[in-house]
């Protein structure tokens, strides 16, 4: 909801708007939304190997960048597969 209000919005709207976007996201298939997908993506690098696991929709540009700076900065990769 933070996302789609604004000052002098109305409650409603930014009922409706966050809504929308949620469904718009459980459409992808995520589990969660484009804009924690880098949060939980550090959170499981940094977590035990090989017992994570994540469904996310497409991959944001964020999560990309972290991801390759993981790969750069630590070693750490991450196995990805697509249904």
């Amino acid at each position: 909801a933070e996302a789609t209000g604004g000052g002098g919005a109305d409650p409603e709207e930014v009922g409706a708007a966050a809504a929308s976007q949620l469904m718009e996201e459980v459409a992808q298939g995520g589990a969660i939304d484009a804009a924690h997908q880098p949060l939980a993506l550090l959170l499981m690098a940094f977590g035990a190997q090989d017992v994570s696991r994540l469904r996310t929709g497409p991959l944001s540009p964020a999560a990309v960048s972290l991801l390759r700076g993981l790969d750069t900065f630590l070693g750490v990769r991450c196995h990805m597969t697509t249904e």
